[in-house]
């Protein structure tokens, strides 16, 4: 097992997922990439007819089917308001008490490194990760673990070698570090206020910068439940489907800023479907907008709305039965884009 698959692994270990999982961790500290990678990897699955188990990501090639999609305009210039900044501040909210948050954390960043430039938020509390799109392309990933859980075996759990080291405490909370023989990365956990742990993991730092980046990022963490406001709401759930995981991903490349909300959905039957929400232009790393797919069991359809956003709906290997709101264009119906002023946006997805 290399550094990558090893990291990957032990992260994984980490993040605790309600059925279906969304989160690929390795992905996630690596690249931040889930919602492209999983797109690319269902096309490919459904071309070779092999059925796939849940919803588990893999690298793929970064060009797959989307190369051959004609690209749509510049992503268009944005008036103010703007989306919130990357650095300085975290982007979520805190709860509402008796509020039906549809993506929540248990922490997120503050301080962030110069040179950062993604963010995406994960279902189930799988956290958050930080991200620089190029150059050394090095990843933070940020994780709570539940009540009770021990950091020391959480970080074994794939990986008996794992060397744990003392660290000056973060907050007035007992610090650990975590490295491993031959790994490009290192976790630090501290101890909360309410008794869990925080930990975080940095991916391709130089090794002389690793320790001191964790902590400063560590010491400038938000604790508590907090909500991703959203771009997106829904008329109704339609019975029997399952109220959807979400993954956020927040970019900002050369100045423009990019975002999309996904959906993943299962219907009654256990059937996936996944609502995409998008700017509806090319991102600025040159990935294609979404376009109508039809390639067998693999269906998209996309409508662009108003205020310069797009909508897709995705099927994939296991058809699922929209018959009951008047079928694919009946579901994008019931998504209801809230434009691209962040000040609109919701926490609440579903009523």
């Amino acid at each position: 097992m290399n550094g990558d698959e090893e990291l990957g692994a032990r992260l994984a270990a980490l993040v605790e997922q309600p059925p279906p999982s969304t989160v690929d961790a390795a992905l996630a500290v690596r690249t931040g990439r889930s919602r492209r990678t999983r797109r690319r990897l269902t096309v490919v699955a459904a071309v070779a007819a092999v059925v796939l188990a849940g919803t588990g990501l893999s690298f793929l090639p970064s060009g797959g089917w989307g190369s051959g999609v004609p690209a749509g305009p510049p992503l268009p210039t944005r008036s103010a308001p703007t989306l919130p900044q990357l650095l300085g501040a975290p982007l979520t909210v805190p709860t509402v008490p008796g509020g039906q948050e549809t993506l929540t954390t248990e922490a997120d960043f503050g301080w962030l490194p110069e040179g950062t430039k993604g963010m995406e938020y994960y279902p189930g509390g799988g956290g958050v990760s930080a991200r620089q799109l190029d150059g050394a392309q090095w990843s933070l990933y940020l994780k709570v673990l539940p009540a009770g859980q021990d950091p020391d075996a959480a970080n074994r759990v794939t990986n008996e070698s794992v060397v744990r080291s003392d660290a000056a405490p973060v907050g007035g909370g007992q610090a650990f570090t975590w490295t491993a023989p031959g790994s490009n990365s290192m976790t630090m956990g501290w101890q909360l206020p309410d008794g869990r742990w925080g930990l975080l993991t940095e991916d391709r730092f130089a090794p002389a910068e690793r320790e001191g980046v964790l902590r400063k990022v560590a010491e400038s963490v938000v604790v508590g439940h907090r909500a991703v406001p959203l771009p997106v709401v829904l008329a109704k759930l339609p019975e029997g489907f399952r109220r959807p995981n979400v993954i956020f991903n927040r970019q900002t490349v050369q100045g423009l800023d990019w975002w999309s909300a996904e959906l993943n959905f299962n219907d009654a039957g256990g059937r996936s479907f996944t609502v995409m929400v998008t700017p509806d232009a090319e991102q600025p790393l040159g990935y294609p907008r979404p376009t109508d797919l039809d390639m067998g069991d693999v269906k998209r359809d996309c409508r662009a709305e108003a205020d310069g956003v797009r909508v897709c709906l995705s099927t994939y290997v296991q058809p699922v039965d929209f018959s009951a709101v008047g079928g694919r264009e009946g579901m994008l119906d019931l998504v209801r884009p809230l434009g691209q002023d962040a000040s609109g946006w919701t926490t609440e997805v579903v009523p």
